[in-house]
């Protein structure tokens, strides 16, 4: 049984459901596979960008507008986290620092992909935890504690619609 700011949740079948993604995985080829974990953990986790979004201080509208979603597969930072166990597909809400008033101030390459350097103040940190000058104003981990049960309950109804009726289920 897993625990998130008092809420209690348990996670039952796990292994069933693991089981069947694998056999899945091996019917349909990884790549399939990936891309139906991308759909799913996208979908479940749609509510946590919008309250992010709505949640989040107006100012000028530019912390709103940064607000994003990203599903992709753990990078290094994912892994060393405490709370990794090993997932392949995860979906990240995360905020964008450039700004308008972000001026460029280089560009590095790094393994053959150039990257674009802003100088920026982080703005969503200041607001999320406050500083000396401000209050914090929470709104990433307020828009994911209050919607765990939400998440947790639109990720097994894609996971039940994808095995039993989507594009890949097996028929007969």
């Amino acid at each position: 049984m897993a625990e998130f700011e008092n809420k209690q949740f348990k996670v039952e079948g796990l292994d069933e459901l693991l089981q069947s993604m694998g056999d899945l995985q091996e019917e349909i080829g990884k790549k399939k596979t990936d891309r139906l974990w991308r759909k799913i953990m996208g979908y479940a986790m749609l509510p946590v960008l919008d309250s992010a979004k709505a949640l989040a201080p107006v100012d000028s509208g530019q912390l709103k507008d940064h607000i994003y979603m990203k599903v992709q597969r753990p990078m290094a930072r994912d892994k060393a986290s405490v709370s990794y166990k090993g997932e392949g597909i995860m979906a990240r809400v995360s905020v964008g620092p450039k700004r308008q008033e972000s001026k460029q101030i280089g560009v590095v390459v790094k393994r053959g992909k150039q990257k674009t350097l802003y100088n920026h103040r982080p703005v969503a940190l200041a607001h999320e935890f406050g500083t000396a000058e401000i209050a914090p104003k929470p709104f990433m981990r307020t828009a994911l504690s209050t919607n765990v049960d939400n998440v947790i309950q639109r990720l097994g109804d894609a996971i039940w619609y994808e095995l039993q009726w989507g594009k890949w289920a097996k028929k007969g």
